[in-house]
């Protein structure tokens, strides 16, 4: 490395060590406390995935980025109010389970107490929302401490690569009194040890951490008793609820759902809407907001589900919950008598599937019918809609020629839960905390991590809440679609029935609160490309020009301020039609 001081080797044992774990892409910001981590990361082999100016964008551009690679990616930054910035992103991270590694520079040791610019209390900042946080002493020349580093970051690998995984930080004080790259007058590179400089390897120089770290836990299930305290049997009316945290993989939960012959009512986000997938239902919606049956068990895959309607009959249920999730579960406040299946392996679902046997088979078709029924009914009630959100949303949903989606939060992920047929695209979202934050710079993590061709559907105020994000656009080789409904703000707020449209003075400016700001202007400022469409027609050409150009897309789909609350209800009463159940008992 090229610095003159002695931020320089300690740097160098921090990356060196987190590439032990997987790690070879960065986002980062620049600052004068940052300079040493940015120095030492140019000079790794690991990507800049890009040079940020906004910290919280950032934050979710890292996020994106491991989440498309399924390994954990870094984003460092200077210190101060940056790390502040970091927050929404880490919330999300540790609410998803996704390892961000946040490397935050720091002043020397003391420097916050005594004064120094630019400081504040870095790991009080992050300690709720980071699963594990190093406040490392400041650097030496000595092998002996920075072997003692190095097994400092061996010891996060269980919340990178094991069982354990989320969010970390590591946080960096540095020398210097401008930047951490002030060069030390006379200053040599100390002669380290091997260890200290280089690491440890196997006999075949593959490198290792410099200790052993137990990167799982062990967590054995008792199944006789699982068995019994659920009643678990053969012939049992049974469904499978899988939501957007959905733990298995969907080969694992097509063989599971096709062992055990129970419905199985997926999310559009839970990445099981998959065409072939045993007993699938895109209808949940609709489905439960009119059954009266209770089943004899339901097995939950992951947490919170989408929709309201699914959530008021989970909670409203009696019968026996298995819940299955990749982190143990403290309490549930849909089903708080739940039994949990932690983290299964092949052979745990083996046990379940032999445990059950096959379901209730009229129990399945009555279910099955039903679905085809009501997604028939939808599919013609959409055809019939004017020109509005549903039908706009609908049409971005039928586009083919991308490998990915992503679903924003608010009203567009009720939209897709609704209107998403079983389909071939990994979807993802950020339904941590179901917050807009960092939607944009999320996506484009995604796109970049899976060199692939991404769709995002989003609102316009979530849109603008991440505009900063765009700044990432110029990664070079990103190819994508944003697509933006801009229905004047909050529309998800007409249709909830809280009547405040009708109590609260200025209704429109207080809770709609319709952006100001013009999409196009903002896409171009950002050198994106901009289409804007008024008709159904037009946003159907725009899709295919848009699905083999190079870069980022825009697609801006202008619909009625009252298209929501115009077309929901005639939706909902096409598909309660078909099942020939009046709308008025929903």
């Amino acid at each position: 490395m090229s610095l003159q001081n002695r931020n320089s080797a300690w740097v160098h044992a921090i990356i060196d060590e987190l590439s032990r774990a997987g790690v070879r892409q960065a986002v980062v910001c620049a600052g004068g406390r940052s300079f040493a981590l940015i120095a030492g990361i140019a000079d790794s082999d690991w990507e800049i995935a890009h040079v940020q100016t906004d910290e919280r964008a950032a934050g979710f551009l890292a996020l994106g980025l491991a989440k498309a690679t399924q390994r954990p990616v870094v984003v460092a930054v200077t210190s101060g109010s940056s790390v502040g910035n970091l927050l929404p992103a880490l919330i999300e991270a540790d609410s998803t389970d996704v390892p961000v590694i946040v490397l935050t520079a720091d002043r020397p040791k003391g420097g916050q107490k005594s004064g120094m610019p630019q400081t504040t209390n870095q790991i009080g900042l992050c300690a709720a929302v980071v699963r594990a946080a190093l406040d490392l002493d400041n650097p030496t020349d000595s092998s002996q401490d920075i072997e003692a580093l190095r097994g400092q970051i061996a010891g996060l690998l269980p919340y990178l690569i094991g069982d354990r995984k989320g969010p970390v930080q590591i946080n960096v004080p540095m020398a210097g009194k401008l930047s951490s790259a002030d060069p030390t007058p006379n200053w040599e590179p100390p002669a380290l040890s091997d260890l200290a400089r280089h690491g440890r390897f196997d006999a075949a120089g593959t490198p290792l951490p410099i200790r052993d770290v137990a990167i799982t836990q062990p967590h054995d299930t008792d199944w006789d008793a699982l068995v019994a305290r659920l009643g678990l049997r053969p012939g049992m009316k049974g469904l499978v609820v899988a939501a957007s945290d959905c733990p298995l993989t969907p080969s694992a939960a097509a063989k599971l759902s096709k062992q055990l012959g129970f419905p199985l009512l997926a999310d559009a986000l839970s990445g099981l809407r998959r065409p072939g997938m045993p007993n699938l239902l895109t209808t949940a919606d609709v489905l439960v907001a009119l059954e009266k049956e209770q089943p004899d068990l339901v097995i939950r895959l992951g947490g919170l589900p989408v929709s309201q309607y699914m959530q008021n009959w989970l909670s409203a249920l009696s019968a026996p919950v298995l819940r299955i999730d990749r982190k143990h579960i403290e309490a549930d406040f849909l089903t708080p008598r739940f039994e949990l299946l932690r983290n299964p392996d092949e052979a745990d679902l083996e046990r379940l599937a032999a445990a059950l046997g096959r379901g209730d088979e009229a129990w399945l078709e009555q279910w099955l019918g039903r679905d085809a029924v009501v997604r028939n009914g939808l599919s013609e009630a959409i055809a019939a809609l004017p020109w509005g959100e549903c039908q706009a949303v609908a049409a971005v949903l039928a586009a083919d020629g991308y490998d990915f989606l992503h679903v924003a939060n608010s009203m567009t992920t009720r939209h897709t839960n609704l209107l998403l047929e079983a389909h071939d695209l990994q979807v993802f979202s950020n339904r941590g905390v179901v917050g807009i934050d960092g939607t944009n710079s999320t996506f484009i993590g995604e796109l970049h991590g899976s060199q692939s061709r991404g769709l995002l559907l989003i609102g316009d105020q979530t849109f603008l809440h991440d505009l900063s994000g765009l700044e990432a656009s110029r990664i070079a080789g990103l190819r994508g679609t944003i697509c933006v409904t801009n229905n004047s703000g909050a529309s998800l707020f007409d249709v909830l029935g809280l009547g405040l449209e009708k109590t609260l003075p200025d209704y429109t400016r207080l809770v709609r609160n319709p952006p100001g700001y013009r999409i196009g202007p903002a896409a171009a400022a950002f050198g994106l490309q901009h289409v804007r469409c008024e008709s159904l027609q037009a946003l159907q050409q725009a899709l295919a020009d848009a699905k083999s150009a190079d870069g980022i897309q825009v697609i801006e789909m202008v619909v009625p301020a009252d298209s929501l609350r115009r077309d929901i209800v005639p939706l909902y009463t096409a598909a309660m039609s078909a099942l020939s159940v009046p709308a008025a008992t929903v």
